[in-house]
Parts: structure tokens; sequence; C-alpha cells
């Protein structure tokens, strides 16, 4: 599923909620954390009547493209990968993100990926995209930050200082960006020095 369809699941849990009788449903509002930070403003924006949003290490404001590649970098330095590893799996991660965008240069991309599946690191990048790139291509042009500056309700937003997945210092920086143009009036954002991804 794309994270569009994972935005509209979230808001049908919430039309739903709505109808049950023990449900108030003027105090409803969701809270997840790592994709979460894409997938909640959407939902947000598809039912109106979400009153907060708490997100443990997501990213909203941030996109897919720059968040895999800040994502590989961190994972691989805090897993003491010298920066010679660390070259070869942006050099692949990037020879996979212009295949995706432009469709070009799939036979070097197969290549290279021939020369460092079996490299420990490889996993970090979870293989080649399946099929024709697609939903990773749609996941490229998700942005959540027009959905957050639209949001009216209460946000709170927890970083882990030792996140190797989500980008804190990135992230921190692209949602306050976000949160200057929007019309939330009620915004906490915390760092957790010693917490990583999973807190």
């Amino acid at each position: 599923a794309g994270l569009d369809v994972l935005a509209e699941d979230v808001a049908a849990g919430l039309r739903f909620l709505k109808t049950r009788p023990e449900i108030d449903a003027k105090r409803l509002g969701v809270s997840g954390g790592s994709q979460a930070g894409l997938i909640l403003p959407r939902a947000a924006r598809l039912f109106p009547g979400v009153r907060f949003i708490q997100l443990q290490g997501g990213s909203p404001g941030l996109k897919v493209e720059e968040q895999e590649r800040l994502r590989l970098l961190l994972q691989m330095r805090a897993d003491g990968f010298p920066q010679s590893e660390i070259d070869r799996a942006m050099r692949m991660r990037s020879l996979i993100d212009e295949w995706v965008k432009s469709g070009k240069g799939k036979d070097e991309m197969t290549a290279e990926w021939a020369r460092v599946e079996k490299e420990y690191w490889a996993g970090y990048i979870d293989g080649l995209p399946s099929g024709d790139g697609a939903w990773l291509r749609e996941a490229f042009k998700f942005d959540s930050a027009p959905d957050l500056i639209q949001f009216t309700g209460s946000l709170q937003v927890l970083y882990g200082g030792l996140d190797a997945i989500t980008p804190t210092k990135q992230a921190k920086v692209m949602l306050e960006a976000a949160l200057a143009r929007s019309r939330i009036k009620d915004a906490t954002i915390t760092v957790v020095p010693d917490a990583n991804h999973d807190y």
C-alpha cells in the first residue's frame, strides 16, 4: 500500500470511531511512530475533526528520498562502518533513486547490486525496488508538510537524540519550518537525548 492509502485507512478508522455512541467525536486524536510522521498529517487533512497529532520519531516535512539517504548514512555510522563502505552504500542508494525517478540506469543499478548484495550493509538498503519502482516513485512525491501546515489542532513530536533511523537534526529543522507557516497554536517538540528510534 502507498502512503496515501495508509492515510485513508487512518481516516476511515476515525470516521468509524465518530459513529460510536460511547466515543466523544470532539476529542479524537492520532498517535504513531516513524512512518506515521508522514501518514498522520495527511489523515488529519482527510478527517478534519482530529484534535491532536502525537508523533514519536516521525519526520513530517522531510521527504522520503532525503530521509532514506540520511537513514542509511546514520545507521551505517552508528554501526561503525568505515567511510569507504558508507560511500559504496550511498552510491548504491543513488543508483536506485535515479532509476526510480527517471527510469534510467537500470542495467548499471542491477549490476552494482549484484556486486554488493552480499555485503552486510546491503540489508540497510533492503534490496532493489520491486516491479518498476512505482511504489517508491509515488513515495518520493509524497509531501506531508502542506497537510501539517493546514492542521489546526495540537501537535507533540518526540525525537530521539540517538535515533539512527529518523535524522533528528534535519527532521527538526524541517518541522520547525513547516510550523512557522502553519495554523498550529499548540506545538511541542522534544528531543530525548539518550533515546534511539524505539526509545
